[in-house]
């Protein structure tokens, strides 16, 4: 059975008296359980939330906020412990910022989630690729798309393009000049 002994995911009732004793999976959504084990004394149920999520309270039996939660077991009760996925910040800019446009601007996205980051560089800036913090989330020159699992920074970076620089002399036959070419 997953999530047994000391797992993220465990639920442990408890009896001090008879030392009886009943595990209970539980899931990201929730745990449901109700005490089928000998002994109606003293009860502990305690919520452990997985990575990415928080306890946010019991539902259900003498339960509150309160983790973990010990309560006189008279009667068949059920307890239902609540998790809420966090939320993580997403910063997006572009390097330098006349450099052009990214998408979508910076936000809150629930764990787990995918953001796809693009972006669409302003007339005479060339994309030169991402920059992510924590490093190495993207690469290349396409779309960057990122898990949600923490903070996360993702910059567009962008160069000058090539300019040309003529020159002209006028009238032709008045001198020369010089310093054109590709900048």
């Amino acid at each position: 059975m997953p999530g047994l002994f000391g797992s993220p995911n465990t639920v442990v009732l408890t009896s001090p008296c008879s030392g009886a004793m009943r595990l209970l999976s539980a899931s990201t959504s929730g745990f449901t359980g109700a005490n089928t084990g000998a002994g109606l004394g003293p009860k502990t149920v305690t919520a452990t939330a997985n990575t990415g999520y928080t306890f946010s309270g019991f539902t259900g039996g003498p339960c509150g906020g309160a983790n973990p939660c010990v309560f006189n077991l008279t009667a068949n009760t059920t307890v239902t412990a609540n998790f809420t996925p966090n939320n993580y910040y997403l910063n997006t800019y572009a390097d330098p910022a006349p450099g052009g446009t990214v998408t979508p601007g910076a936000g809150f996205h629930p764990y787990g989630s995918t953001v796809t980051v693009t972006q669409t560089p302003n007339p005479g800036f060339n994309f030169t690729g991402w920059t992510t913090t924590p490093a190495g989330l993207c690469s290349g020159t396409g779309a960057c798309t990122v898990t949600m699992d923490q903070n996360i920074t993702v910059t567009a970076n962008y160069v000058l393009g090539q300019r040309t620089l003529t020159t002209v002399a006028s009238p032709g036959s008045g001198g020369s000049v010089s310093g054109g070419g590709l900048y």
